[in-house]
């Protein structure tokens, strides 16, 4: 899951046009958490990488999990 800031004027989506793995492009860190929720599974290791605060998703995610 790839989040695209809405004040960005460049399409993310283009970074990845190429890639064998599938991803989701969102423009809300609620729509990345709620559909993480959604799919994750008890085995399952989420990494979050960003070179910011990413709107706390961190501790975000943990207390919906």
């Amino acid at each position: 899951m790839i989040f695209q800031p809405s004040d960005i004027d460049w399409d993310v989506a283009e970074l990845f046009k190429n890639s064998a793995q599938s991803y989701f492009i969102h423009q809300s860190i609620q729509t990345i958490i709620d559909q993480v929720t959604a799919l994750v599974k008890p085995s399952d290791v989420i990494v979050v990488m960003s070179n910011g605060g990413f709107q706390n998703i961190h501790t975000r995610l943990l207390e919906v999990l």
